[in-house]
């Protein structure tokens, strides 16, 4: 009798089973990769348009000399109580005034960068003068703990709101030669000089007080 043998299993044709369920799961991460790509970019242009709406409420920024005119009137509460933190303020306002003026970075400049770039500002020497002496004064308030006067004070206010006035008033002057239309305010200045004056005048008569902070009266 012939020996009997076992049948030989069956011969697989085609791909292998595992090779196909790796190509599936490839598949399923590409699907998923292109839908996290396109839920991202529909929500980046769905912010960008949000931002473009709320964009065109927002109303437009001041100029420089209203803006540091603004800021100016916020910072006068600290006038007397905080003069150190005043002049923190004041020198930081009229440092981002003259960056954007006269597009420099003043903001970002020491006291004697600052001092030695009003040379090349083209100003009246006098007020150049003036604004490099209160800068570093205000340097020794700062950081060398001087405390000043309030005479002192009230003067430097007025240097600061004369510094802007003026150069606000010529780069006007020198680009439409209009000198009472600067931002609206020229005009206003004169009137405001007047009322002050005649408050001055009204207050000196009345009391006969020299108090200098009758000499600054916030928003003038």
């Amino acid at each position: 009798m012939q020996d009997i043998h076992d049948i030989e299993p069956p011969i697989l044709i085609g791909m292998d089973p595992i090779f196909l369920q790796i190509l599936m799961g490839l598949a399923v991460l590409l699907v998923l990769a292109g839908l996290g790509m396109l839920l991202f970019f529909y929500l980046k242009r769905r912010k960008q348009n949000k931002m473009s709406v709320n964009t065109l409420f927002l109303p437009p920024p001041l100029p420089p000399d209203q803006a540091a005119l603004k800021a100016l009137d916020a910072l006068a509460d600290t006038l007397a109580t905080d003069p150190r933190h005043y002049y923190f303020g004041i020198s930081a306002i009229l440092k981002t005034f003259m960056g954007k003026v006269f597009d420099m970075g003043a903001p970002e400049m020491t006291t004697q960068e600052v001092v030695a770039s009003l040379s090349g500002l083209d100003l009246d020497r006098n007020l150049t003068a003036r604004t490099r002496d209160f800068f570093h004064f205000a340097a020794m308030v700062k950081y060398a703990g001087i405390i000043p006067d309030s005479p002192r004070i009230y003067k430097d206010h007025d240097l600061v709101r004369e510094f802007i006035y003026s150069t606000a008033g010529e780069m006007h002057d020198s680009q439409y030669g209009e000198p009472d239309l600067v931002t609206g305010i020229k005009t206003e200045i004169d009137m405001a000089t007047e009322n002050t004056m005649g408050r001055k005048n009204m207050m000196v008569h009345s009391t006969g007080s020299k108090d200098p902070s009758s000499y600054i009266i916030k928003g003038q």
